[in-house]
């Protein structure tokens, strides 16, 4: 299973054979889940009491050597055609890094970002050209002053009905310093975007371990120079930050270094794509997550929603398997 999940990225962008991947996958599951047809009936008997899959929130304790896996593959065979359950109930991950590391509660689910005024924090990392790390040039990202400009907008619409605080957006000056400065300004940044690039590179002695950067400016006056910020070190910026939720809409930021620090550093809810992503329909995702986490006030939800809508607009695209949702301290 960990080797079909693993595979599936060499074919991403090819339809249907990454759907079919992401069947098989979900059969093999399902498999290994039920164990029999007896157990199977009994969970469909339970699911049925409740009104079905909308009323069920599956949650799955993993840690990194299973973080690979798509759990979120999880279907059933209905009259011939595939039911997905990532598009009928919310599925989230729960990493396993200790009950010492939990300081807060997802976004929306303590006392401070439910009834009082939660502040948001924008990075509009928009920064291209050679990494060293990867050996690669890191092209320009169309959409990121889209997404920021979304999200202000929405901010402005919700914030007295649905009781929001303040909004920020940081632009000119991306630099590690400046994004440090920020997240230690002594605000709590309950909410944090970050729109950039990320990338992960595998540990070249053993490839199950490896290192996340985000991509910032190497100096205020320069958008083509890169800094590398490890995940570790952005992670703790973060837990100073008291955040409770950060979205990295930039691909591989769901692999496990990427979950696995944040988790490690107290962040309690974390977005992430397990793919690269197609710029305009991840500017499309951040739309349509931010309308509905604003209107419900719920991240398990209104990440439910998202996949939905965006598997209802692009069903051959991959945007709607792509994103994962990690949240720390449920039970």
């Amino acid at each position: 299973l960990l080797r079909s999940s693993m595979r599936v990225k060499e074919f991403r962008n090819k339809y249907p054979l990454w759907k079919e991947a992401l069947e098989d996958i979900g059969d093999d599951l399902m498999k290994e889940i039920f164990r029999s047809r007896e157990t199977y009936a009994i969970f469909r008997g339970l699911r049925n009491k409740v009104g079905g899959l909308k009323n069920i929130s599956i949650r799955f304790y993993v840690n990194r050597e299973m973080h690979p896996l798509i759990l979120e593959a999880l279907n059933e065979d209905l009259g011939g055609h595939r039911n997905f359950w990532m598009l009928k109930a919310p599925i989230c991950r729960k990493y396993s890094v200790g009950i010492d590391k939990l300081r807060f509660l997802p976004l929306f689910e303590d006392e401070e970002t439910r009834k009082k005024r939660p502040n948001c924090l924008v990075i509009e990392a928009d920064v291209s050209g050679w990494a060293d790390e990867i050996e690669k040039h890191l092209k320009p990202l169309d959409n990121i002053k889209k997404e920021s400009a979304t999200i202000k907008e929405l901010w402005k619409k919700f914030k007295q009905k649905r009781r929001l605080g303040e909004i920020e957006v940081l632009r000119e000056d991306v630099t590690a310093d400046a994004v440090e400065a920020k997240l230690e300004d002594g605000t709590v940044w309950h909410i944090v975007h970050f729109a950039g690039h990320s990338f992960y590179v595998p540990d070249k002695d053993d490839p199950t371990q490896g290192n996340g950067f985000l991509a910032m400016q190497k100096d205020k006056d320069s958008k083509t120079r890169i800094q590398s910020v490890n995940i570790r070190l952005f992670s703790n910026w973060l837990r100073k930050a008291k955040t409770r939720f950060i979205y990295l809409s930039s691909c591989e930021s769901s692999n496990d270094d990427f979950v696995y620090e944040l988790a490690s550093n107290s962040i309690p809810a974390v977005l992430g794509f397990r793919w690269d992503l197609d710029d305009p329909k991840a500017a499309e995702h951040v739309e349509h997550f931010y309308e509905h986490l604003f209107a419900i006030k719920s991240l398990e939800y209104a990440f439910l929603h998202t996949r939905q809508d965006m598997h209802n607009k692009h069903k051959k695209h991959n945007i709607w398997a792509a994103p994962m949702l990690m949240m720390q301290g449920r039970q």
